[in-house]
């Protein structure tokens, strides 16, 4: 058994010449450490803090996960929004206004879009059917047009008579890529 010291010094030590090396070795470390002695590493460079995330990801640490997202670096959010865990974990405990009012604020433009994507394919619809109506409420239809497709029929037509939205240019797309 490794002491906490020497997982530490293994993990700034990583062997291998190429990526793909250290990754594997990353990976035999994380599986030899039961305990959580790794969240307590300080990353020195990009590699290490892909690792770091690895690790935060592996011990689901929510919290500092949810940082790391409002960061807004395109690789880490990458990695943390393929997590479904991740999204049911945060979000569905949460209050939708203060998803909608606290939360989403933080985010850039595209990263509120991704993020909203990936609570509408996570979330139940009555959540969404929420989230949904506060978004446009902040935000305008067409952020909110993206996720329409998780709300309740109810909700899809209301909006969709409340504020004329146009689906024919969306058939017109899909028809073309089927022809």
């Amino acid at each position: 058994m490794h002491s906490e010291g020497d997982i530490i010094n293994d993990f700034y030590n990583l062997k291998g010449l190429h990526i793909s090396e250290r990754k594997k070795n990353f990976c035999k470390l994380l599986k030899v450490s039961a305990n959580p002695v790794l969240l307590s590493i300080k990353p020195r460079n990009f590699l290490e803090k892909i690792f770091y995330l690895d690790i935060l990801i592996y011990y689901r640490k929510t919290d500092k996960l949810l940082e790391i997202l409002q960061e807004g670096n395109g690789v880490f959010t990458s990695r943390i929004l393929k997590e479904k865990w991740f999204i049911q974990d945060v979000f569905q405990q949460k209050n939708e206004t203060d998803i909608v009012n606290i939360f989403l604020p933080t985010l850039s433009c595209s990263l509120r879009g991704k993020v909203l994507l990936k609570m509408a394919v996570s979330l139940t619809e009555e959540k969404m059917d929420k989230i949904i109506e506060l978004v446009i409420e902040r935000y305008g239809v067409n952020l909110a047009q993206q996720v329409l497709f998780s709300c309740s029929e109810d909700m899809i037509r209301k909006i969709i008579n409340n504020y004329d939205i146009d689906l024919d240019p969306v058939f017109r797309i899909s028809r073309k890529r089927i022809q």
